[in-house]
């Protein structure tokens, strides 16, 4: 595998451990439902359904849900990490 495909359900007024992975691995994420903020770095983005984020996972970075309502997404690793 050079992807591997995750769907994920982020509660409501929920968030994600911070991560980083190593060197030359990438993320692209898609909100199917919802909206979330992710974190990069030091850089902030508030994504709602439909808008994506691709990125560099070396970097640290955590999602998380503000609202009440469960966020669908999905996400993609390269190469796959999991």
């Amino acid at each position: 595998k050079k992807i591997t495909p995750l769907l994920i359900t982020l509660q409501g007024e929920s968030q994600t451990s911070k991560e980083h992975q190593e060197r030359g691995v990438e993320k692209f994420l898609y909100v199917i439902d919802g909206e979330i903020k992710a974190s990069v770095d030091k850089e902030q983005s508030i994504l709602k359904t439909g808008e994506t984020l691709y990125f560099d996972a070396s970097l640290p970075h955590q999602y998380s849900n503000e609202k009440a309502k469960p966020a669908k997404i999905l996400l993609a690793v390269s190469p796959s990490k999991i």
